[in-house]
């Protein structure tokens, strides 16, 4: 909302998506090439070639500790992307990722591995 001025309101799992794709496009216009934004409880979306992506964040999870889920979003997203996952792969990769790590208490203690990601993803 700092860079765009467009409010994204949500509330639990449900989010506008139109002011979702209105900050995306945006920051396109000010020279963004892709566009990655986090919604926490409500998931993430992607603007990347004229295509938006939306992941709804993993359901049931209990988070105890905010701490580190921006950081673990992001580098399990670029991981994803390095590996070749398609961009909602990726996503859902990421959303994983960080739910497993608010799940959990402190910083560094709380960063998943990618056996726990991929066992995570496996039993939904």
């Amino acid at each position: 909302e700092d860079l765009t001025g467009v409010h994204i309101a949500h509330e639990g799992g449900q989010v506008d998506v139109q002011a979702v794709k209105a900050a995306g496009a945006m920051l396109q216009k000010k020279g963004v090439k892709n566009v990655l934004i986090t919604l926490g409880s409500a998931g993430a979306a992607l603007m990347k070639d004229g295509e938006f992506y939306m992941s709804s964040a993993v359901p049931g999870v209990k988070a105890v500790d905010p701490t580190a889920a921006g950081d673990s979003f992001v580098g399990a997203f670029c991981v994803a992307i390095c590996s070749g996952m398609d961009p909602t792969a990726a996503l859902r990769f990421a959303n994983h990722t960080a739910a497993l790590t608010v799940a959990r208490m402190g910083a560094m203690p709380s960063l998943p591995m990618l056996n726990e990601v991929e066992q995570a993803m496996e039993e939904l």
